[in-house]
């Protein structure tokens, strides 16, 4: 199939080669080199498949200037035992003459600490996967430039203090993944600014706990307003179980990011290490009337409460209790009344209950 497509041709082993005559592809494999690259015409997509070290000659970039549409450098493989190493120096500089990429992926790659302004230049972009640079620290600032990223995944950069200003300007946006909602700077993006990216449908949000209470209270919503998401993931970094006054306040903060929004289109809430033994008032059916998926995994939750007589019950099909060592359902809970519509109700390391 891959060659009757001229993707690419395949070895007697059944590893890939850059055989194929027709193919506008060159695929990185062990120990290959840009260098090793017999242009056959205009060059539209580099994958890696298996280099762990991908390298580039110094005028590869100029001599296919405005042609890659695709670049594939990061894993595709979903284990981090699949390490990849790029020297960021000059090669991601050189990347803004690439007018006409639209995909971009550096997954899991290592030593990149720093995506330039220059990478703004890629004015095509429309995918934008770095998940998994654990050696990110920076964005550019000017990121609100890319007025085609429809994806965008952050998600696993665990030194990503912030997301900077401009991510509002990304109106083409659909998926948001790895959102920070820690530190708060000046020139950080705040949770309120999201509000206007009207194609948005899927966010995941990760809140950690590195922050002081009252700058909070600039980048919160403070007017009822509404999501158009139809997917939203929340993943809470665990505190210390000894905390102060102070502290108590703050987790309430983090708790109540969402309080005067609803999420009229919402269809699945993905909740990860919940950091409170009940949920906030804003997850309610009247406030996510479409909910089907409700997923729940990890945190200190230890029950669910009935909605009140005057309200609608939830929609939720699917009920994921997982990982919640606390967790029981009170004697006087009827799951078939709260959930009259469950159809699959799964619950993993479920604290001696039935399963």
């Amino acid at each position: 199939m891959a060659r009757q497509a001229n993707f690419f041709d395949l070895d007697t082993t059944g590893k890939v080669t850059n055989g194929h005559q027709n193919s506008r592809r060159f695929v990185l494999d062990e120990r290959s080199s840009t260098n090793d690259y017999q242009p056959k015409g205009e060059l539209s997509a580099i994958i890696n498949m298996r280099e762990i070290y991908p390298s580039f000659s110094e005028n590869f970039f100029s001599k296919n200037d405005q042609k890659i549409k695709v670049l594939q450098l990061g894993r595709w493989q979903s284990s981090p035992r699949h390490h990849i190493e790029i020297e960021e120096g000059k090669f991601l500089d050189k990347l803004k003459t690439q007018k006409q990429l639209k995909y971009l992926s550096l997954r899991g790659v290592s030593r990149i600490t720093t995506l330039p302004s220059s990478i703004v230049g890629c004015q095509n972009l429309e995918i934008l996967d770095l998940r998994a640079c654990h050696n990110l620290e920076t964005l550019p600032f000017d990121i609100g430039s890319f007025k085609k990223l429809t994806h965008f995944d952050v998600s696993e950069c665990y030194l990503l203090e912030n997301l900077p200003n401009g991510l509002e300007k990304l109106s083409s946006i659909e998926v948001l993944k790895g959102f920070v909602v820690n530190h708060w700077r000046k020139n950080s993006c705040s949770l309120a600014s999201l509000l206007s990216l009207e194609k948005l449908i899927k966010l995941s949000i990760n809140i950690g706990i590195a922050y002081q209470a009252m700058p909070w209270f600039r980048v919160v919503p403070t007017r009822h307003s509404s999501f158009n998401l139809r997917i939203l993931v929340i993943i809470w970094q665990m505190r210390s179980t000894s905390v102060d006054q102070t502290s108590e306040e703050e987790e309430r903060i983090r708790l109540n990011l969402f309080r005067d929004i609803s999420f009229p289109n919402l269809e699945k809430l993905d909740l990860r290490c919940f950091p409170d033994t009940m949920l906030p008032s804003w997850i309610s059916p009247e406030n996510m009337g479409n909910l089907k998926r409700l997923y729940m995994r990890g945190g200190m939750l230890k029950t669910l409460l009935p909605v009140s007589e005057n309200l609608n019950p939830w929609k939720v099909e699917i009920l994921r209790l997982n990982y919640l060592k606390n967790f029981r359902f009170q004697e006087s809970f009827d799951v078939q009344k709260e959930f009259p519509h469950l159809s699959y109700l799964e619950r993993i390391n479920c604290n001696g209950q039935p399963c």
